[in-house]
């Protein structure tokens, strides 16, 4: 017969495969985190970007113009190259985003010649220096909301004016909205993995982090916080929806966010998602509005009620029993009541040849007084 296995023979099992467990985990981690070339990474949304880059765990290669400026605003982790996007070449990018994995377009400007940046690096830097393994988005650009609005016809501007007829798109200021959406479309045909984001009015100040709200079509106006467009940059680096993907992103102030990890498509790495928070709304029963008067007896009654929703009981007298009037509107209402029937009452009575009328003269002498008391 088999011996049955002792306690220590499970115990010494157990502890055998921990240290397995504990390198399938540390695997895991490290293959969550990117090496991250960004472009621009001394500005201001660039800084936030490697922040938030540092945070989630990745190592950040910022490629900066200045190298002292670099040092002084850029935590000690982030390991500096410099490169001048306004002359360099091609080689030279492939040179200095040697051994990124992903890279994050945060830089904009203007070359000596007037050309932008922007479209300059989409065509001559960008391809060919990141590989493109995987599916989630290789490049990451940066964008702004209504590049593509300038360009509307008339009958389009006409329909959707709340979102044509703003200041940016009116003054449009050296045609950069033009030149951020060929920008744009140079990524898009160069072949690379891409995502863009089109942020709409940005806000390092005065406008606090909220929900983010990611939509399509550049419709989308308001204001977004330049720590959750940051987030957002970062967060989709390894989403495998977001490529090949332009979304715009808006921050509604006021709501919270509730942070939920699930996994990725390939199973790497939990990415962090925003989802509204649940049980926040009061479920509230709807009510219907004042509606004016109805009649309790129709034909046979002249007496009325008030069908207003607003509190328990509004009316100034239902049939004999008398309830005290609910407001100022309702005092008058039995007020006016109470006279028409007295006058009514006050009439000579029907003759008795007549039995309908006679009915409705004594429902208007019994409701007179009960109409007068109620004021």
């Amino acid at each position: 017969t088999a011996r049955r296995p002792r306690y220590s023979d499970i115990a010494s099992r157990r502890g055998a495969q921990q240290p397995r467990s504990s390198y399938m985990l540390a695997l895991l981690s490290s293959s969550a985190a990117y090496n991250v070339a960004v472009t621009g990474a001394t500005g201001r949304t660039g800084r936030l970007v490697v922040d938030s880059l540092l945070k989630s765990g990745h190592s950040v290669t910022a490629l900066v113009r200045d190298g002292d400026k670099a040092a002084s605003v850029l935590p000690a982790a982030v390991a500096c190259r410099e490169l001048d996007l306004a002359t360099a070449g091609a080689e030279e990018m492939r040179t200095a985003c040697a051994g990124a994995d992903k890279l994050i377009w945060c830089a904009t400007g203007f070359t000596d010649a007037g050309e932008l940046i922007d479209v300059r690096g989409m065509k001559e830097l960008v391809p060919g220096a990141i590989a493109a393994t995987g599916e989630t988005p290789a490049v990451v650009m940066l964008s702004s909301a209504g590049v593509t609005r300038p360009a509307w016809d008339d009958a389009k501007k006409a329909r959707l004016i709340g979102c044509s007829d703003i200041p940016i798109i009116r003054l449009n200021p050296g045609g950069i909205l033009g030149k951020k959406c060929e920008a744009e479309q140079a990524l898009r045909e160069s072949g690379v993995p891409y995502c863009v984001v089109r942020p709409t009015g940005l806000k390092f100040e005065g406008w606090p982090q909220g929900r983010p709200f990611l939509s399509q079509g550049d419709v989308a106006v308001g204001r977004c916080n330049a720590v959750d467009l940051a987030e957002t940059l970062v967060g989709v680096l390894g989403e495998a929806a977001a490529a090949g993907k332009t979304f715009e992103l808006f921050t509604l102030a006021g709501h919270g966010r509730l942070q939920a990890t699930r996994p990725s498509e390939e199973g790497a790495r939990g990415v962090k998602i925003a989802l509204p928070p649940l049980g926040t709304r009061r479920q509230t029963r709807s009510r219907r509005p004042w509606s004016g008067f109805r009649l309790t007896r129709r034909g046979s009654c002249p007496r009325r009620r008030s069908t207003r929703r607003t509190t328990c009981c509004s009316s100034a007298f239902r049939a004999r029993s008398r309830t005290r009037p609910s407001s100022r509107w309702g005092a008058r209402t039995s007020r006016s009541t109470a006279g028409r029937c007295a006058a009514r009452a006050a009439r000579r009575p029907p003759s008795a040849s007549s039995p309908w009328r006679a009915a409705r003269w004594r429902g208007w002498a019994r409701a007179a007084p009960a109409a007068s008391e109620a004021c």
